[in-house]
């Protein structure tokens, strides 16, 4: 910015330089113009006057009596060529005068515009510090923004490197949860595959039962049915023998079948305790069935 401030100073001390030389100039032309315009007048004067002369001198000779009128015409003419002299001199002078004038005008008006000018590069000087202190201002703003900025993209890049190694840990958490959730899946299937192998256990085993049980209905049915014959043939003695004997029989039945429910609840809780739950539609089963047991027992018997 210095060396800028440097150039109107430098352009307006030329701009001066010029306005006075072509004043001088201007000045110097006019002065040889009027000296030239002077000598040529002079020597007009001269020739003038020495063509008068001779022509005076040739009328002396000839006509002696207008002698004194010749003088007094040449007198005449001198005093003439005198103030002509003189008109010339004041015009000269006047001249030099306007000259001069002009000469006071020109360097007021060259000393104004050199004001003016040197105002105008103390503004310009006074502009660009201005625009030097907003220049440092505003590379001091842009510096700061910068360190701001890079502040900013320096905790960007820990935050991010905190979210890489939240997200590292979120997949160890999340792949480790996953291999538990497997290994919890694992032993649901093996749990369900021991309880499928109980059930069919249970199964069976109640089906069993459910066999020996029909198989002892079907053995009092065929008592109860000779009871009926025996009682058809008026044996009556035998009959109310018979009959306490079917009542032992019912009751006997009845406590086998209660004794088969509670082996079976206890087998139940039994697995319950090893395994886990059981399937309810397996408990479900085996109730229903050894229900309908008792009811066509009871059945059977009041029949």
């Amino acid at each position: 910015m210095g060396g800028s401030s440097s150039k109107p100073s430098s352009a307006t001390s030329s701009q001066v330089s010029n306005v006075r030389d072509e004043l001088r100039d201007l000045i110097e032309v006019t002065k040889r113009d009027l000296e030239n315009q002077m000598e040529v007048t002079k020597r007009d004067l001269r020739n003038q006057l020495g063509e008068e002369m001779a022509k005076a001198a040739r009328m002396v000779s000839g006509q002696a009596s207008t002698q004194g009128m010749l003088i007094r015409e040449l007198e005449y003419k001198a005093a003439e060529l005198s103030s002509h002299k003189r008109q010339l001199a004041r015009q000269l002078e006047d001249t030099r005068k306007a000259a001069d004038v002009y000469q006071e005008e020109a360097e007021k008006r060259v000393r104004a515009k050199m004001e003016e000018l040197e105002n105008t590069r103390k503004a310009a000087l006074a502009f660009m510090d201005a625009a030097d202190a907003y220049q440092e201002a505003a590379e001091k703003q842009i510096k700061e923004k910068a360190e701001e900025l890079e502040d900013t993209r320096k905790a960007a890049l820990v935050f991010m490197d905190a979210a890489d190694a939240y997200q590292e840990v979120a997949e160890k958490k999340i792949k480790e949860k996953a291999e538990e959730l497997e290994d919890t899946r694992k032993a649901a299937m093996v749990f369900m595959d021991a309880a499928d192998v109980y059930q069919e256990a249970a199964e069976k085993q109640a089906k069993e039962k459910a066999e020996e049980l029909e198989d002892t209905r079907k053995a009092a049915l065929v008592f109860m049915d000779i009871i009926a014959d025996m009682y058809q043939h008026g044996h009556e003695e035998n009959v109310e023998v018979l009959g306490d004997q079917t009542a032992v029989m019912d009751l006997s039945l009845e406590s086998m079948l209660l004794e088969a429910i509670d082996k079976l609840r206890i087998q139940i809780l039994t697995a319950k305790q090893k395994h886990g739950v059981p399937r309810a539609e397996v408990v479900n089963k085996i109730s229903m069935e050894l229900g309908a047991i008792l009811v066509e027992a009871n059945k059977t018997t009041i029949a």
